[in-house]
């Protein structure tokens, strides 16, 4: 099933997120709101036919976005009225409400924040859930992943050699001819240490090039 089609007879329910984030004041991760709104038979996230297969990483891609979505929304519209504020992320979606009284989410305008936001202005254009296809999901999938195995292997490469990021070249030198001498072989150091800081070092080095 495409972007529109999940769209399509979407109210989107800002009052019941809004209401649902005030009942959890330490915040909601996103697949505990997504159960909740499941649980209210709210679609897309309810459907009685489970036409929509969480294994499939499209459906979840497109299931984000669009709350998402809806969280940017209202989040613009609570700064709009000064009501409060809205923290989103995938491990904690957080209102941060005022004094005022409990608000009534209803159409009051097109209004943005003052600063610009890149994720902001990506979930609420609806183009780029229509655009993207199972390919970009996928695309998008192995690149986080190849960037976290990177951030986890230069983590472990900066252990080896008891530093701590940043580290520079010249350090990452320094710190590298300084254990070399130690556990070289040739001085009666252990092999397999060695070859660990060599890999180390020749990892953080390509990484500054």
């Amino acid at each position: 099933m495409d972007g529109p089609s999940l769209m399509a007879g979407l109210e989107p329910p800002l009052d019941r997120i809004y209401a649902l984030l005030r009942d959890h004041p330490d915040g909601l991760r996103e697949y505990q709101l997504y159960r909740l709104l499941r649980a209210e038979q709210i679609a897309p996230w309810y459907t009685e036919s489970q036409e929509y297969p969480l294994q499939d990483p499209l459906t979840l891609f497109r299931l984000h976005f669009l709350l998402f979505h809806l969280l940017y929304q209202l989040r613009d519209r609570l700064l709009a009225a000064g009501q409060g504020d809205l923290s989103i992320h995938c491990l904690a979606i957080v209102l941060y409400p005022t004094a005022s009284p409990p608000m009534v989410i209803g159409d009051i305008g097109d209004h943005t924040p003052a600063t610009h936001d890149p994720l902001r202005a990506y979930y609420l254009d609806l183009n780029q859930l229509h655009q993207t296809d199972a390919a970009a999901v996928r695309a998008m999938l192995d690149g986080f992943w190849r960037r976290y195995l990177g951030q986890e292997q230069q983590q472990q490469a900066l252990q080896t050699l008891g530093l701590t990021a940043p580290a520079g070249r010249e350090q990452i030198k320094q710190r590298y001819h300084h254990l070399a001498r130690r556990h070289h072989p040739d001085c009666g150091g252990d092999a397999e240490q060695f070859r660990r800081i060599h890999e180390a070092a020749e990892q953080l080095l390509q990484a500054h090039l």
